[in-house]
């Protein structure tokens, strides 16, 4: 220090000399000052601006080192060799960091850097459509046919706003006794809107929605859902709630809402087992009884559902898991109602259900590939239908950049009464407005 305060009384010594002593000290504070003194006098000074990008940058001021490496000339060796390891190093910078400097510094990017830039932050925080579809069997009989389309935008604190329009038909049941008031198909069109809370990491996320919905019987029905989740390295947990009319055209004829409460936890332990928990409640308020024979009264079913896979929990490009589940279910309810809940009529529940079994899971394609899929096959020994075997599976690809469309399946092979599902999803993040 010593040094830099009988520099002051030299005319001999240059400014980036002293910068460095200042450097070497440790004079932060002063070195800014004296810097910022300096370039507005000696705006041409371009190994003082060089010896400024490179301390900036060694000292976490991503930003500052960023435009002062952008104001050099093109000419300068030296600029070249700060744009290569700006460049580098500006993907792990913070996204509002990034957008800041593509947006209003861009002449130091390269330009395949720039492009990623881009694009990764219109996929993660663009407004988009989703369309989400989906089809449900009560054995080989459609059930119910569901569909969303919705429009998603992000606020300021990156909280994302969903408004969309549905589309539902719950089917009139293949039912033996005879029900012709209620056991009918019902149309529904309705509007949506739910909020999520932006994800934080290692907080808790949250999310709420709700839904009205008319059908083409002249009656209205409602939704409502709200959920909390939680993640830390590779685990995780969540919890939901959801109110909404059980999924049959007899279950809206007859007013009947499930009160669904989820609980699902994931854990990885001893480094090669992934452990997956989940336990549903579920309440179905008593039907109506007009212009019907067939009514339900209170209604309450629960299950819990183990499963372990032998995973170590790494991102291979190809993973193949076996696995071993179980579950237990108890129901509780009128016994004179058991003949057509059993069966699936106007939604199904049976007193107690205990199943075992494994399978294999395949999985192709690492998390942030554009195709990824995961396979499941499984057989189990069943106390309601002797046996079962279970094939689902998800599927996700990336087509054009900015559309993500993903299908998801559960398909089952029993005897008795069973429910198939095929769901479709389509997002496509729309190109984000640029910023004033």
């Amino acid at each position: 220090m010593k040094a830099y305060q009988w520099s002051e009384f030299s005319t001999e010594i240059d400014f980036v000399t002293k910068m460095s002593w200042l450097i070497e000290n440790k004079s932060n504070d002063l070195l800014v000052e004296e810097y910022s003194k300096h370039i507005a006098k000696n705006p041409n000074d371009y190994q003082a601006k060089i010896l400024m990008s490179n301390y900036y940058h060694d000292n976490g001021k991503f930003k500052n080192s960023w435009i002062i490496a952008n104001e050099l000339p093109d000419s300068l060796e030296e600029k070249e060799v700060l744009r290569a390891l700006l460049n580098k190093d500006v993907i792990y910078e913070e996204n509002d960091l990034k957008l800041d400097l593509a947006q209003n510094h861009s002449e130091l990017f390269y330009p395949e850097v720039l492009k990623e830039i881009l694009k990764s932050d219109r996929k993660e925080y663009g407004n988009f459509l989703n369309l989400d579809s989906s089809l449900e069997t009560n054995r080989d009989q459609n059930a119910a046919v569901k569909n969303l389309l919705s429009y998603n935008f992000f606020d300021k604190n990156k909280n994302i706003h969903s408004i969309g329009g549905s589309f539902s038909k719950m089917y009139e049941l293949d039912f033996d006794v005879k029900d012709v008031f209620h056991n009918i198909t019902h149309d529904l069109y309705g509007i949506e809107y739910k909020f999520t809370r932006a994800i934080r990491e290692n907080k808790i996320n949250y999310w709420s929605s709700g839904r009205v919905e008319y059908s083409n019987q002249d009656i209205f029905f409602f939704q409502f859902g709200v959920g909390a989740n939680y993640s830390k390295d590779k685990n995780y947990k969540s919890l939901e709630f959801r109110l909404a009319p059980a999924e049959s055209g007899a279950a809206h004829s007859k007013s009947i809402y499930r009160f669904q409460l989820n609980y699902y936890q994931d854990v990885y332990l001893f480094g090669f087992l992934n452990a997956n928990l989940s336990v549903e409640a579920n309440y179905y308020n008593p039907s109506s009884t007009e212009n019907t024979r067939i009514v339900t009264g209170d209604t309450y079913d629960g299950s819990i559902t183990g499963r372990l896979f032998y995973d170590k929990g790494n991102d291979q490009k190809f993973k193949i898991s076996p696995f071993i589940e179980a579950s237990r279910s108890q129901g509780s309810f009128d016994s004179q109602y058991e003949p057509v809940l059993r069966v699936g009529y106007p939604f199904w529940v049976i007193d107690d259900r205990f199943y075992y079994g494994g399978g294999t899971a395949i999985k192709i394609g690492k998390e942030k590939d554009e195709f990824t899929m995961r396979l499941e096959g499984s057989y189990f020994l069943d106390d309601f239908s002797d046996s079962f075997q279970r094939y689902n599976g998800i599927i996700n690809y990336l087509l054009f950049d900015y559309t993500q469309l993903t299908v998801n399946f559960e398909l089952f092979v029993q005897s008795l009464y069973y429910s198939n599902a095929v769901q479709l999803g389509v997002k496509h993040s729309l190109k984000k407005k640029k910023r004033n």
